[in-house]
């Protein structure tokens, strides 16, 4: 009776040891964004920081390092079946992406990729606060018409990748959905091999 008393305690102990640990939020004092209640906006916010610290510190390519020339670069990748730097992503990040995988209304498994729900709540959230009229307009109408495609709806943006540092909510949207949904895509428990880098962009985005 004792040893089945321990041995209960000594599988308890290791279930918990296997739980993920609760995520330390680092980027509490950076802005907020946009308010959506179907959705752990915390989580949102801490993934979208997460990725814009990625971008650049891993796209930049060339002092000064900054976060616009990290979008500028990280678009080649974001536009295209290319993978981030898998090697290059940190243990918050990962962190990140494990919590999100648990926002399971945020996701759609099209058999082939995982995508955001363009259909959920969240989308149409986000699509409620994106502050240039435009992809709002496009945005809209793709989801309307359940024609939403990553691959249709960027080239609206037109390569202005500047916007993404005053537009939270296509910032958001770029960091879900072009990059932490590339993540379902990758076994962390396995080597990963990393292809090799996109071609260098010189601009810091395009204003028009």
């Amino acid at each position: 009776m004792k040893r089945t008393a321990i041995l209960l305690i000594f599988t308890i102990l290791l279930l918990s040891c296997k739980k993920e640990a609760p995520i330390t939020y680092k980027y509490s004092e950076k802005e907020d964004l946009f308010a959506c209640s179907s959705v752990d906006m915390e989580l949102i916010k801490e993934a979208l920081y997460a990725f814009e610290d990625y971008v650049t510190n891993n796209h930049s390519f060339r002092e000064p390092f900054t976060t616009a020339k990290g979008y500028a670069n990280y678009w080649s990748v974001a536009t295209t079946d290319r993978m981030p730097f898998i090697n290059k992503l940190d243990d918050h990040t990962k962190a990140i992406f494990n919590a999100l995988k648990d926002e399971q209304d945020l996701w759609v498994n099209n058999g082939n990729k995982v995508t955001l729900n363009y259909n959920g709540e969240f989308m149409s959230c986000l699509i409620d606060n994106v502050k240039n009229e435009e992809a709002k307009r496009v945005m809209s109408a793709l989801v309307e018409t359940k024609t939403f495609r990553s691959n249709i709806f960027t080239p609206a943006l037109d390569r202005n990748t500047k916007q993404f540092l005053v537009d939270k909510s296509l910032a958001a949207y770029v960091a879900l959905d072009l990059f932490y949904a590339k993540l379902f895509q990758i076994d962390f428990s396995k080597p990963y091999k990393a292809p090799p880098p996109p071609p260098e962009n010189e601009h810091e985005g395009h204003n028009h």
